[in-house]
C-alpha cells in the first residue's frame, strides 16, 4: 500500500495540506497538486485610496477593499518592487492604513478577498490602485500663458517648468478638493531645465477647478515632485437658461397642484416642462430645477 498526499496552493502559494489518501499501485508515490479555481469578475473586490491616491510623503492612505460577496478577510499586495513588511502576508478587514508612507510604498496595489470558513476559496484580484508619492523632488512652477479666465468655448494653454530636467509632467485637475482628471505629457529639455505645455480646451463649464502640476522619471513613475502653487481656472461668458427638465418636470407640476400657496410658474413649451425659477421656492429649485451654463 502507497500513500499520496493531496495539496493545494492558495494564492500567495502557501502549500496546504489537504490530507493522506490510500492508493493500491506499484511504482513510486505520487504527488497530486490542484489549484482551486479563481472567481469570476462578478466576485472581484474594488479597491480605493482615501483621501487621495497621490499622498505627500511622510502622510498616510487608507485602503480600502470592499465585496458585495461572503469574504469576511483581505490581503492587500504590491505588484513590483520591494515588498512593504505592513502588509506582507497579513490579513484585514476592509480597510488597512499606511502611516507614514515613504518612497519604498508607491506602486501598484491589488487586493482579493477570502472566506476563513472555507480556506481555500478565495476571490478574483481586484483592479489596481496606482499610490504616488509625492515630494520626492522640488516643486515645479505652473502658469497660465493667457488669462486664467477664461471665455467659454476658447483655450488655455498651462506651462508646467522646473529647473529639475525631468522626463514627465503630470497636471491635475480638483474640484471640491478631489482629483477630478490628470494629464500626464513628456517634458521638454532646454538649458535652464524642462517644460511642458497643458492645452485646455474649447472649455465648457466642467473644465472650472483647480489645477496642479508635477514633475517625475520615468524610472520612477510613482515618485512625483511636490505639487506646483495651484492656479484657479474660471470660465466666463456663459448665459443662464431655463432649461427643460423631463425627468423631474411631471413630479415638479404635481407638486405644484398640491401646494397652490407656491408661487411658482410651469408652462408647457414644444413638450417640455419649463420652470420660472424667480417664482419657485428654493426648496423646489434645489430638486426639481436643472441649471446650467451655455
Amino acid at each position: 500500500m502507497y500513500q499520496f498526499r493531496e495539496k493545494c496552493y492558495t494564492k500567495d502559494l502557501k502549500e496546504e495540506k489537504i490530507g493522506d489518501s490510500p492508493l493500491r499501485d506499484e511504482g513510486a508515490s505520487l504527488n497530486i497538486f490542484s489549484v482551486y479555481p479563481s472567481a469570476g469578475s462578478h466576485d472581484k473586490p474594488s479597491l480605493s485610496a482615501w483621501p487621495s491616491h497621490i499622498v505627500p510623503l511622510g502622510q498616510h492612505v487608507e485602503l480600502q477593499c470592499d465585496s458585495h460577496s461572503n469574504y469576511y478577510k483581505f490581503k492587500l499586495y504590491k505588484e513590483h518592487g520591494n515588498p512593504i513588511p505592513q502588509i506582507q502576508g497579513r490579513s484585514f478587514q476592509k480597510k488597512i492604513v499606511l502611516d507614514p508612507v515613504t518612497s519604498e510604498h508607491a506602486g501598484t496595489y491589488r487586493c482579493y478577498g477570502f472566506n476563513l470558513r472555507h480556506t481555500f476559496k478565495i476571490s478574483a484580484q481586484s483592479d489596481p490602485v496606482k499610490i504616488i508619492i509625492s515630494g520626492i523632488y522640488k516643486k515645479p512652477f505652473l502658469l497660465a500663458l493667457q488669462t486664467p479666465l477664461v471665455n467659454l468655448g476658447e483655450k488655455v494653454t498651462l506651462e508646467c517648468r522646473s529647473e529639475i530636467m525631468f522626463d514627465t509632467f503630470t497636471l491635475t485637475s480638483h474640484k471640491y478638493g478631489t482629483i477630478k482628471d490628470s494629464l500626464e505629457l513628456s517634458a521638454e529639455h532646454h538649458l535652464g531645465g524642462s517644460q511642458a505645455n497643458f492645452s485646455i480646451g474649447p472649455v465648457t463649464p466642467d473644465h472650472a477647478g483647480t489645477y496642479k502640476c508635477y514633475g517625475s522619471y520615468n524610472h520612477s513613475p510613482y515618485e512625483w515632485s511636490d505639487p506646483s502653487v495651484p492656479i484657479d481656472i474660471k470660465i466666463t461668458g456663459g448665459t443662464q437658461k431655463r432649461l427643460g427638465i423631463s425627468k423631474y418636470g411631471m413630479c415638479a407640476k404635481k407638486k405644484l397642484q398640491k401646494d397652490r400657496s407656491l408661487n411658482g410658474n410651469f408652462e408647457s413649451r414644444d413638450g417640455k416642462i419649463i420652470a420660472d425659477v424667480k417664482y419657485v421656492k428654493t426648496e423646489l429649485v434645489r430638486h426639481m430645477i436643472c441649471w446650467a451654463l451655455l
